[in-house]
């Protein structure tokens, strides 16, 4: 994918807002390249969009990379249609949203869809992606409950993920996150990525990889079980490794096919479904 030089938007990206680059990057790149396993039209327009040179992010993120970051997109996506299946007029929150474009893909007519970030991170986004009739930026840390109140309607249901983003803080960020989330949204559900103390030190390495500097994700944890022993009211549905049910493409070679495997098998990187 050749790098754009004719986009109309550009901003000065760095620390934080630099490691919203690479995934969304590597959920076009990937896009282009195998439509029919996973296609986020609107992350090959935000990339065509920005006048950024993403040559870097491409010579930097091999394939291990692109299907470690498109992986945990597509097994998220799967956890919120489930959900609004059964809850069509749910609430939907999208935890550090960065410039992620899931509400695009999942859109079922009728949710009521939030993104949650940062302030100068929501600035970007409101430029790149305009708010809907049905999507609502909010402008907060994610550790502030101010941003609880924000939520017009909770009676059909609350949903809540988070895609590379609670692994960049550390254990007691992550538990003051949760103890905010079940006294504010009893019965809602979220789901999330999560990484291994090795699969720590593999996102960082890759992370280096792609230029960011000064940042470096911080949370690792072998089992979600754990989590439950933080507060009583939360419970884990389920968790799974991140390759899980995920296709794979033949021309990707045996050695990608059991480089995926291996991490399945390691737990290297996860997802976990909760109800708090």
């Amino acid at each position: 994918m050749a790098a754009n030089t004719t986009s109309s938007v550009k901003f000065d990206f760095h620390g934080v807002q630099a490691s919203l680059l690479a995934p969304l990057w590597a959920r076009a790149k990937f896009s282009r390249e195998f439509p029919a396993l996973f296609n986020d039209e609107r992350a090959i327009a935000l990339v065509d969009q920005l006048d950024y040179d993403f040559s870097a992010k491409d010579a930097a993120l091999r394939l291990e990379g692109v299907l470690a970051i498109v992986a945990r997109a597509w097994q998220l996506d799967d956890q919120i249609r489930v959900y609004i299946s059964e809850h069509p007029k749910a609430s939907v929150i999208n935890v550090g949203a960065g410039l992620d474009t899931a509400f695009y893909r999942v859109d079922n007519g009728y949710v009521q869809w939030y993104d949650l970030d940062l302030p100068s991170v929501i600035e970007v986004r409101r430029r790149l992606l305009p708010e809907t009739e049905r999507t609502t930026y909010l402008s907060e840390s994610l550790f502030n409950d101010r941003w609880c109140s924000d939520i017009a309607d909770t009676s059909n249901g609350v949903f809540l993920f988070a895609v590379g983003v609670l692994e960049w803080f550390d254990r007691s960020k992550v538990m003051q996150f949760f103890s905010l989330l079940v006294d504010h949204f009893p019965t809602a559900e979220i789901a999330f990525n999560t990484q291994s103390r090795l699969g720590k030190i593999i996102s960082n390495w890759g992370v280096r990889r792609t230029g960011v500097k000064g940042v470096a994700t911080k949370w690792a944890m072998k089992d979600a079980c754990t989590m439950a022993k933080w507060d009583s009211r939360i419970e884990v549905i389920e968790q799974f490794p991140v390759f899980r049910n995920f296709p794979r493409d033949p021309e990707w070679g045996v050695r990608i096919e059991r480089w995926m495997n291996q991490v399945d098998r390691s737990g290297w990187f996860k997802i976990a479904h909760l109800r708090v």
